[in-house]
């Protein structure tokens, strides 16, 4: 959180949008390659590497509010079940955004009312998410689950990439 005041955000977006992306498209299309609904070995990883990685997506969360791409490579393989994987993201990210949200409370940026207008705009949205992404966890399988992940993380970099380009330019 302490980088997040003193990085060139939109300049370290367009890199993360752009790691997020290569991720998203590696993923997508090594499930492509398996074609079978194999659960890989439900082992954290161990070595230095993934280690990093994993640090790296706690720094990323905490001057971005996203660590995405890092911390979904290595729960994929660390989490091969879906619903593990997605429990134990959200309880991840609800913890971190809570964290982030008392930050801002503490510097008095948060309760505007612009930010009460949006709050009360996209709840709805946000509880309607909720519903129908559990309808869907239960219906999807766990080798479409994996395809699905991957394409939001590609998707989503994609939109943070051109977001960030005019910023830039």
């Amino acid at each position: 959180m302490y980088l997040f005041n003193r990085l060139p955000a939109a300049a370290l977006c367009l890199l993360l949008a752009c790691v997020m992306v290569i991720v998203g498209l590696h993923g997508f299309f090594k499930t492509v390659r398996e074609k079978q609904n194999i659960l890989p070995a439900g082992l954290p990883p161990k070595n230095l590497f993934m280690r990093g990685i994993l640090f790296l997506g706690g720094i990323i969360h905490g001057a971005f509010g996203t660590g995405g791409p890092f911390v979904v490579i290595y729960a994929s393989r660390a989490l091969p079940e879906k619903g593990l994987f997605r429990l134990t993201l959200t309880m991840l990210w609800l913890t971190m955004n809570f964290i982030r949200i008392g930050e801002w409370m503490y510097q008095g940026t948060v309760f505007t009312p612009q930010f009460g207008k949006y709050l009360l705009m996209t709840l709805p949205f946000v509880v309607a998410g909720m519903i129908f992404g559990d309808y869907l966890h239960r219906k999807v399988n766990e080798h479409s689950f994996r395809q699905c992940v991957y394409s939001v993380l590609c998707v989503s970099g994609v939109v943070m990439f051109f977001a960030n380009l005019v910023k830039v330019i």
